[in-house]
């Protein structure tokens, strides 16, 4: 094990072990800190904000914005945390809402496509899932700095969960489909133009990756929308809601672009519920769509 490693795995155990509500309120100061300092990206969660919420006063934007900040630096206390503990302690602090909608789509037998996004402490709901319903297969980028990835890759593989290295991980998710697995997507961050298509996101285009949709087309998967929101208490609340129905248009392209535009309006209601803990710092619509699809009618 390198050195690198070793300090890092060390200094998360040893502030792991102050109580979560107290790394909380560290993680709420270490926000404040950076929306103070961190004037660039600052300007982009303002803006974005600002634009998805036209009707909103300045002063709201910007308070949104700041608790955006809070839960990003609460995001990596608590990482810190989840770093020592094991199953039973992870799951104490985690409520399944919704089991009886992810279970009804694994009756159909054909796969489970989980929708998520970068809400709350999105990296609870990873061992959160897999301890407390069943685990799961998902596409795993690794990190440039080793010592960090082997940090989020133990907590994320907790529960037998299936990590993927992005390239050449297509055929393992559809055998994987293919035999009533579960698979998690999320799908809140932008797409490259060659890799995506143009559907609404808080009124505006976004371009949004296609995969999703694709595999849906290739496996008959359900699609079910999932995410976990902070509670009182230092609780989080895992909600499994209701499959997205899924277009059949009688067109293959029309089918992957409504199908995209249902998952992206399915998490737009997630976030609109909890606007403070999405990741508002993101550059989501960094793309401009120069060639709006579907043309209206002339």
């Amino acid at each position: 094990m390198s050195m690198g490693v070793k300090l890092l795995g060390g200094f998360s155990r040893g502030l792991g072990r102050l109580p979560l509500p107290v790394l909380q309120a560290m993680g709420r100061a270490l926000g404040r800190l950076g929306f103070g300092l961190y004037a660039s990206r600052r300007r982009v969660t303002v803006d974005n904000i600002q634009r998805s919420f036209p009707d909103q006063d300045p002063a709201w934007v910007r308070s949104l914005a700041r608790a955006s900040f809070e839960q990003v630096g609460q995001l990596a206390m608590e990482c810190m945390r989840l770093a020592r503990l094991d199953s039973r302690d992870i799951m104490a602090r985690v409520r399944v809402h919704g089991r009886e909608n992810f279970q009804a789509a694994k009756d159909q037998g054909r796969g489970v496509l989980l929708l998520s996004l970068h809400l709350g402490c999105w990296e609870w709901m990873v061992p959160g899932f897999a301890l407390g319903v069943e685990p799961f297969c998902a596409v795993y980028k690794p990190l440039k700095w080793q010592p960090a990835d082997r940090l989020l890759y133990g907590w994320r593989a907790l529960g037998g969960n299936i990590l993927l290295d992005r390239a050449g991980s297509l055929e393992a998710l559809l055998k994987h489909l293919g035999q009533n697995g579960t698979v998690l997507i999320l799908l809140d961050q932008g797409a490259d133009w060659y890799e995506g298509v143009w559907v609404k996101f808080f009124g505006r285009d976004a371009c949004t990756a296609k995969g999703m949709a694709r595999l849906v087309a290739a496996t008959g998967a359900a699609v079910v929308p999932m995410y976990l929101a902070r509670a009182q208490g230092g609780m989080f609340d895992l909600h499994l809601e209701p499959a997205v129905p899924p277009a059949n248009t009688g067109s293959k392209l029309q089918d992957e672009w409504q199908n995209t535009q249902n998952y992206t309006r399915a998490l737009e209601e997630i976030i609109r519920r909890h606007p403070e803990q999405w990741f508002w710092q993101h550059r989501r619509w960094k793309f401009i769509n120069h060639c709006p699809w579907p043309r209206e009618e002339s």
